[in-house]
């Protein structure tokens, strides 16, 4: 038996290294359907809302930006200056109150476009104005400011090293849209702001007009604490509620100020000044080191950061947090953390299989020591730096099947199937028997094979610049956005105009 057992494994080996003699065969770029957005303006998240959402809104790919568009000209949001300071605007206080808690704006792109001709841009302005701060209010701005400037991502203004940088184009970078997710039942989405704490929703139930610029959306958002960051956000399995990861201002999960914490609460709370961090509120995880990822199906949400955990949500009574565990010779031999995970379940709504992903982001002063007049071969000597960081790490795609839930140690043990070693895998998606991510650093689209007895990389696709997200569109298509961020510009890398700050669509093929 374990003789057949082997021959099984070869089989399914050679069968992969075969399909891979044809590695771009199953995916096909389409094109981009968006292109030359402004530094400022990166397009980041992104969700498929389908034919559910009428009043022209549904059957569309919905791509929140990474800051905050400021192309009416009556805008005063202030600026950075060249020394990366706050400069005054000339209507200080609505202006800073205006790009602290605007709306940020989506690109709608239908899901028959193949190229930008259709693609809209629908600016969210905040539909009630918030009133203007006060002192002390400011003063709480300011300090989110600062933990902005330290930990960045934020604009460059204009200098001598890198001449391309268009500082009249520049916003300051108050409001990346870390997190966002689309709830088909109530037809709207829910987004959280990463450095300001706050947490947004929209009713695309209701049609916006593009003509002046506004939309739909919900007057309040929920502060989750003051220099309290967002992170990925979810609705639960039946949309009642909404899962967010929050973390504080201290980066190093070990560390003794470290926040991070995984909290449910309901989606109309957002329409209030509820703080989510409210000690008499307990949150689901307290100490969520494994709070990163979040993953929901119809029967549970899990969670992935150094290990995983199945949450069923129950109303009225404790939520059960189920851990998983490592089986003999299956736990990672190198540290991990799991950013992005898919989870299958069976008909009875048990976990089966777990394919997640390990990645972190290493700065360029974490890995060597800059020039002052960083330039091409700067770039490439911190992209290989980067994927030798990456390797030691163990970054990559890891697969575990997961057992029947023991009643006795109150757990599910993973039982590790393979790992497929990648530089900075991002974002997964699964559709029948293809998984597909993409590989920031790597600059790649995988395809893997999950159907072989051993899955395996039957394909790739160079990108052509770093991405960001990936999702699953209408049918047999993918979109991805593409950027160059702050740290590549800061090792030599040049603005490419239209060829990055983009987003692409792809076809592929699945059995």
């Amino acid at each position: 038996m374990k003789v057949m057992n082997y021959k099984a494994v070869v089989l399914s080996v050679l069968a992969g290294l075969l399909a891979a003699g044809g590695a771009q065969a199953g995916i096909t770029k389409v094109g981009k359907v968006y292109s030359g957005a402004k530094p400022a303006d990166k397009p980041y998240q992104m969700v498929h809302v389908g034919s559910e959402v009428g009043n022209g809104m549904g059957n569309a790919v919905y791509v929140a930006f990474f800051a905050t568009r400021t192309d009416d000209p009556g805008n005063t949001a202030p600026r950075l200056d060249q020394n990366n300071v706050l400069e005054p605007a000339p209507n200080t206080e609505e202006g800073f109150a205006y790009d602290i808690t605007g709306y940020p704006a989506f690109l709608r792109i239908p899901d028959g476009a193949n190229d930008a001709s259709q693609t809209q841009v629908w600016a969210f302005p905040a539909c009630a104005p918030y009133a203007l701060p006060t002192a002390s209010e400011r003063r709480i701005f300011l300090d989110r400011v600062e933990i902005l400037e330290e930990f960045g991502p934020q604009p460059r203004p204009v200098n001598s090293a890198r001449p391309d940088w268009d500082a009249s184009t520049w916003t300051a970078f108050l409001q990346p849209l870390h997190g966002m997710d689309y709830s088909a039942s109530r037809g709207e989405l829910v987004g959280g702001l990463t450095f300001l704490g706050k947490i947004l929703r929209w009713n695309l139930n209701v049609p916006g007009t593009m003509a002046n610029a506004s939309g739909v959306c919900n007057p309040d958002s929920l502060a989750v604490g003051q220099i309290t960051r967002s992170r990925l956000i979810k609705y639960s399995p039946d949309s009642g509620k909404v899962i967010a990861a929050l973390r504080g201002n201290e980066e190093d999960i070990n560390d003794a100020n470290a926040l991070l914490q995984l909290r449910k609460f309901s989606p109309d709370s957002v329409d209030g000044a509820t703080n989510l961090l409210n000690p008499g509120v307990a949150p689901l995880i307290a100490n969520a080191t494994t709070g990163h990822a979040i993953y929901v199906t119809p029967h549970a949400t899990y969670t992935g950061g150094s290990g995983f955990r199945r949450i069923t949500l129950n109303n009225g009574t404790p939520d059960d947090v189920v851990d998983f565990s490592f089986a003999t010779g299956s736990a990672p031999t190198k540290p991990v953390s799991f950013l992005n995970m898919v989870v299958q379940e069976n008909a009875s709504g048990e976990p089966t299989r777990i394919y997640a992903l390990n990645s972190r982001d290493w700065d360029p002063d974490e890995l060597m020591t800059v020039p002052a007049a960083p330039d091409a071969a700067t770039l490439a000597a911190y992209k290989s730096a980067f994927a030798t960081a990456a390797s030691a790490f163990g970054a990559g795609l890891y697969i575990y099947d997961v057992s029947a839930y023991d009643p006795i140690n109150e757990e599910y043990v993973l039982t590790k199937v393979t790992d497929i070693p990648a530089v900075q895998p991002v974002e997964l998606v699964l559709d029948g028997n293809r998984l597909f991510f993409n590989d920031r650093i790597g600059q790649e689209l995988v395809e893997v094979d999950v159907s072989l007895a051993l899955p395996a990389k039957v394909g790739t696709l160079a990108t052509e610049c770093l991405s960001s997200n990936l999702i699953k569109g209408a049918g047999k298509t993918l979109y991805l956005t593409s950027i160059w961020s702050e740290q590549l510009y800061s090792v030599g890398a040049t603005l490419s105009g239209a060829a990055c700050n983009a987003v692409e669509k792809y076809n592929y093929t699945s059995n």
